[in-house]
């Protein structure tokens, strides 16, 4: 049997090319999935060869890869949890070993000033609570005042660390508090004692994110100046024991002040390669606000790196690169957006930077709440439209062979495959070399048959490119290993 065993070098025509976007055909319909489902997705992430979506306050679905609903998860592929004589909300989830952990607050029924729990529930693989975790699968922070648990962060053994906030309603004075608990959802009275710290600081702090950082983490939170003149960013590097880190900015502060008149609000950040990236908003009157996505270097904080005006309801993403996703919020078409780290628009992202949708006419409300870039450069998109859940899958599409070198004479079929592609229109040519590379340019070794055939059974699902030297020609199509 004549097999060629190759390795792919990405000519520089492919390289100097822009990401085109379109529709992912193996998704959905034609790479679209529309529901009647009343959700709007706020959070998510990929996990074996899933999709998880969390909206509402308390609802979960599970989505396959192909766009399919899994109705083996919860009730019929969805879950809504709630507690009884409770308000459950869920602000957002991550995964860790095969479970789903979800965090935010739990009210007790009555009127609004009622004080909160922190809570941590844990999730299961197949959406039922996990009954060995703290009190049939809810682990509830408590200490007689209003908590709120706004981030996690796990360690290797399970146990994790929950950033919150501890209020006295009568007196309006937020505090930090990080509480570890163990893997069977109880607090770890080795962790200060008590199972958690708190944090005093001279004026009210509101808590945001927990980031791991070389073995340590970094703790994000962020006030008003006293003047509301500005809004501040509040850094702290926390060893294991719960010790600021004297090495880190000014005894373990490092404080970012964004000159802002008016009333503040940050609704996230991000930390990725020693930057912090922050979405806020910002009101003085009617006429002064605005929402924007500032980003900071830590090693020099005092300098702004990048900055790009947002929407209130946008969700963004950071790329290993640096580079960041946005979306234009759902009160528009269903867009998304990628900006280099100054803020600028990444033009080589679908030729201009942003890729948009609709599912329905223009005046109808629709727009994207959530999305999730795999490795591949494939994105999904979800949102609603007309109040409803709908979805989309975008990937790099075909790059057609004159981009290369001439016109092409052959064809690869089927398209999408799973274990065997076949080339139709090389019977009467000289091939020379055949190659794959997937979307990310890397190399990839493939064999060819004397059928024609190539053997794609052992490549994960995406988007590739298939290079062809036959007769001093090149020639490079795309396929989808479904």
């Amino acid at each position: 049997m004549r097999q060629f065993y190759l390795f792919f070098a990405v000519c520089s025509a492919f390289l100097g090319k822009g990401q085109d976007m379109d529709l992912d055909l193996t998704f959905g319909t034609n790479g679209v999935v529309t529901t009647n489902y009343f959700f709007a997705p706020k959070s998510g992430f990929f996990e074996n060869n899933q999709y998880y979506l969390l909206g509402g306050n308390s609802d979960f679905t599970r989505y396959n890869f192909n766009g399919t609903l899994d109705s083996s998860f919860g009730d019929a592929g969805f879950l809504n949890l709630s507690v009884p004589n409770n308000t459950l909300t869920l602000g957002n989830m991550k995964p860790n070993n095969g479970a789903i952990y979800a965090y935010g607050t739990l009210r007790p029924n009555g009127t609004p000033s009622q004080p909160t729990n922190g809570i941590v529930v844990k999730l299961q693989s197949n959406g039922q609570l996990d009954p060995t975790f703290g009190q049939n699968g809810m682990a509830i922070f408590d200490l007689g005042t209003s908590e709120t648990i706004n981030d996690i962060a796990f360690n290797d053994d399970g146990s994790f660390y929950a950033f919150a906030n501890k209020t006295q309603l009568t007196q309006y004075d937020d505090q930090l508090v990080v509480c570890k608990f163990l893997p069977n959802g109880t607090l770890d009275t080795q962790f200060n004692s008590i199972g958690y710290k708190i944090f005093d600081y001279p004026s009210q702090l509101t808590a945001v994110g927990i980031y791991p950082s070389d073995g340590q983490f970094i703790l994000a939170s962020h006030k008003d100046s006293a003047d509301f003149s500005k809004i501040i960013i509040v850094l702290m590097k926390m060893d294991a024991s719960g010790n600021l880190s004297p090495n880190f900015g000014n005894n373990g502060e490092i404080q970012i002040s964004i000159q802002k008149n008016g009333s503040k609000s940050v609704y996230k950040m991000q930390f990725v390669n020693n930057k912090i990236y922050c979405h806020f908003y910002w009101g003085f009157s009617a006429f002064q606000q605005g929402s924007l996505l500032h980003v900071y270097d830590i090693s020099a904080p005092s300098a702004l790196v990048g900055s790009c005006p947002m929407n209130d309801d946008s969700y963004f993403s950071v790329l290993d690169s640096g580079k960041f996703m946005i979306s234009k919020g759902t009160d528009y078409s269903y867009e998304i957006n990628r900006k280099n780290l100054d803020g600028t628009t990444d033009i080589t992202f679908d030729n201009d930077g942003s890729f948009l949708y609709d599912f329905a006419l223009p005046t109808v409300s629709e727009g994207a709440s959530f999305f999730y870039q795999h490795e591949d450069g494939s994105i999904l998109i979800t949102g609603k439209a007309n109040n409803r859940l709908n979805m989309l899958r975008i990937s790099n599409s075909t790059l057609s062979t004159a981009d290369v070198n001439g016109e092409s004479s052959f064809s690869v079929y089927p398209n999408p495959a799973s274990q065997q592609l076949h080339l139709k229109g090389t019977e009467n040519l000289m091939v020379e070399k055949i190659s794959i590379t997937d979307i990310s340019g890397k190399t990839i070794e493939v064999e060819l048959y004397n059928d024609h055939s190539i053997d794609i059974s052992k490549l994960q699902r995406g988007v590739y490119f298939l290079n062809v030297i036959a007769e001093e020609k090149s020639y490079t199509l795309k396929f989808i290993k479904s």
